[in-house]
């Protein structure tokens, strides 16, 4: 299968969950064999760049079987490939969305009220073009139902590959409690 990881930023060096949760992605699916393709300026080892071309990019887009768009607060511009005319210019492919908060959370970033709403009725405009949305809890398939309208929606737990954080790894600088590298 060939999955476009649409707004995949994989930093190598980077600590962050987001970027563990993104490696463990690619480093399984592409175990199982699938292709994985990006635009990230600085990609993982084992991923494919779609090409800077326009035209050579659109051709290889409509060679993907699923657009993977991972999701925060607000909707990114990728997101435009769930509907009419991209999804057709894309092929028809598959549309995933992986929901890693709601909307709401915008406002614990100090974003005013009126801009989540915008978030959420973007969600809720380009909803119907997504095929499955994938939440990392329960209660946030519920509200991805709800208060977005989605159908077909799974929970996969946000887990990550406990080998990458165990008690014995020295912690990197920048999470350290104690000050210590």
């Amino acid at each position: 299968m060939r999955i476009l990881y649409a707004n995949a930023n994989y930093q190598k060096s980077d600590f962050r969950g987001r970027t563990a949760h993104i490696t463990q992605f690619i480093d399984c699916s592409t175990e199982l064999g699938h292709e994985i393709y990006t635009r990230s300026a600085s990609p993982h080892p084992a991923v494919r760049q779609l090409p800077h071309n326009r035209l050579a990019r659109w051709l290889r887009l409509r060679q993907m079987d699923v657009i993977y768009i991972r999701l925060q607060e607000k909707p990114p511009g990728v997101i435009r490939y769930s509907l009419k005319p991209y999804k057709q210019l894309a092929g028809s492919p598959c549309i995933v969305w992986e929901f890693n908060t709601i909307p709401e959370f915008g406002l614990v970033l100090g974003q005013p009220r009126a801009e989540v709403e915008q978030a959420v009725n973007g969600f809720r405009h380009y909803g119907p073009g997504c095929d499955l949305a994938i939440c990392v809890s329960q209660k946030l398939a519920e509200y991805v139902e709800q208060r977005i309208g989605i159908k077909r929606v799974v929970t996969i737990p946000n887990g990550s590959d406990p080998g990458r954080f165990r008690p014995d790894i020295r912690p990197v600088s920048a999470v350290s409690h104690s000050g210590e590298a």
